[in-house]
């Protein structure tokens, strides 16, 4: 497993929270579960830029079998760091709405 650490802002950790409380998971499945929704999709993502003060890190480790394919989406979409590319996804899915994202989870 990748450890993989990024920093947002504090209502990305509470979105994150609530949900992973509805859907019963560990926090660490719940961010896997979005990177891996993200790279099955495989669509460019939008790059976001949030106005909102980037206070919260979020940690988790990114399980064996996603390693690979995150590696090739970061390159194959010219992302030149992580941080940028997780913060990306993250915005992405707290854009959705809830019962969105709690399919997502249930889903992956």
């Amino acid at each position: 497993m990748k450890k993989v650490k990024v920093l947002v802002p504090s209502t990305v950790v509470n979105i994150l929270n609530q949900d992973r409380t509805i859907s019963e998971k560990s926090m660490n499945r719940v961010l896997n579960s979005i990177v891996e929704y993200n790279l099955k999709e495989n669509k460019t993502l939008d790059k976001y830029e949030k106005n909102e003060k980037i206070d919260s890190q979020i940690q988790f480790y990114l399980y064996d079998y996603l390693v690979d394919e995150y590696f090739k989406y970061l390159r194959e979409n010219g992302y030149s760091n992580e941080s940028d590319f997780l913060r990306d996804i993250f915005y992405e899915y707290i854009d959705k709405s809830r019962d969105e994202r709690i399919d997502i989870l249930k889903n992956i």
